[in-house]
């Protein structure tokens, strides 16, 4: 995200607190109709500032390209506008969205039974004798807190851990890659934000799920769990989960 980008969105919150006051001239040009129909009559804050700040994220050329846009206020979506060729019925890559979908699987199956917070996360190549990541709990990973050796971002970029989990050498097993990290830190004492700590937790699901390591197995395991678990019962029935080639959700 630029800084250009985060100022726009960051100015949707103070949204309540302008006011019409100016230094006497004519103000901003008028907005054309299209950003005004973006957002409700009533939207709970001035209308036209809301418009003009959706508007900015579309038109504004130092802000790169915008898919769409909404705007929640008081649990009602206010604002909604979409770029040239999306709309309402566009699938958009969820990226790290993900990390909280697959937060709430794990949560749904500490309920039923299938894994537990505070016990070493069942990771096999963390079970041998002596393996000090075994003393990794399902808790810390989740709190992303586990120790394990990771660069989010990295300088030049190619090395960090991140892509190339997800794009280079690690991309076809990408729980493997996440789990074969040593220790960098005592586990708990150190949050890390980590992409390939929710790879590892999409793991631990899939294994919960199923025992077999055919991909296409695991795949239709942890499908089938959060559609009936939680995307059909939360009404998300657009959502599609994606898989690397051994069968592991990319959360």
């Amino acid at each position: 995200m630029t800084a250009r980008r985060a100022s726009l969105i960051l100015s949707l919150l103070t949204l309540p607190a302008l006011t019409g006051c100016g230094d006497g001239d004519k103000g901003p040009p008028p907005l054309p109709e299209a950003a005004m129909a973006a957002v409700v009559r009533k939207p709970g804050v001035p209308r036209e500032p809301l418009a003009r700040t959706v508007d900015a994220l579309f038109t504004d050329p130092y802000v790169g390209e915008t898919r769409a846009v909404l705007v929640l206020h008081g649990g009602q979506v206010v604002a909604e506008r979409y770029g040239e060729g999306f709309g309402r019925g566009s699938r958009f890559i969820g990226w790290s969205m993900a990390k909280s979908m697959t937060a709430v699987m794990i949560g749904l199956l500490v309920s039923d039974g299938r894994l537990r917070l505070d016990e070493s996360a069942p990771v096999p190549a963390w079970q041998r004798p002596g393996d000090p990541r075994g003393e990794i709990t399902l808790r810390q990973l989740l709190q992303m807190r586990s120790g394990l050796r990771h660069v989010e971002s990295g300088d030049p970029i190619y090395q960090s851990d991140e892509v190339r989990m997800l794009f280079l050498d690690g991309r076809d097993n990408m729980a493997a890659f996440a789990e074969a990290q040593p220790l960098e830190s005592e586990p708990g004492r150190k949050f890390a934000y980590s992409t390939a700590t929710t790879v590892i937790l999409a793991d631990l699901a899939a294994r919960s799920l199923t025992d077999s390591p055919d991909p296409s197995l695991r795949r239709i395991a942890v499908t089938d769990y959060l559609r009936t678990r939680f995307l059909e019962p939360a009404g998300l029935r657009s959502m599609v989960p994606e898989f690397d080639a051994a069968g592991t959700m990319i959360g």
